[in-house]
């Protein structure tokens, strides 16, 4: 769902989930119609398979809100989803985060101050729910703004 805070319109797309299994968390807008999506799975520790930021595009995306009802599986003809690509894996063992003590829930994204390369400086939140026996977790990463540009002609 995308609100125009000015004038109140509002528009639906599609975003196609990886898994039925997956849950979406949260969205920052990035901007010119482009955001980040925590996309993951429900699981912990190492149970985790699917703990991504996934960058999306909604132009070209068809505006869903006029349709009635939308099938479980595939699109009606016509209906383009929104562009998606995996920015962050946050399970990737190069960033050294996966295993054990690694949290369900990653649910909030930020942007912090730009870096002096230009870079945008980008916080990766968790969520304990309130217990006291679970740590909350913060990440910080410094993507290049190049990361956050969708390229010509790959809509």
């Amino acid at each position: 769902l995308r609100v125009d805070v000015q004038s109140g319109r509002s528009e639906q797309y599609v975003y196609p989930m990886e898994s039925v299994h997956h849950g979406c968390n949260e969205i920052l807008s990035v901007e010119g119609g482009r955001f980040l999506v925590i996309e993951r799975d429900g699981r912990s520790g190492g149970k985790a398979v699917f703990k991504r930021i996934v960058l999306i595009d909604v132009a070209g995306a068809t505006d869903v809100s006029g349709v009635a009802s939308l099938p479980y599986r595939g699109l009606p003809d016509g209906v383009r989803p929104v562009a998606k690509r995996a920015v962050i894996d946050l399970l990737d063992e190069r960033w050294g985060l996966a295993g054990g003590s690694f949290p369900e829930k990653i649910e909030g994204l930020a942007f912090g101050p730009d870096g002096e390369d230009g870079s945008r400086t980008l916080v990766v939140t968790s969520d304990n729910d309130f217990k006291e026996d679970q740590p909350s977790w913060a990440w910080v990463f410094s993507v290049p703004r190049s990361v956050l540009e969708w390229p010509a002609g790959t809509r």
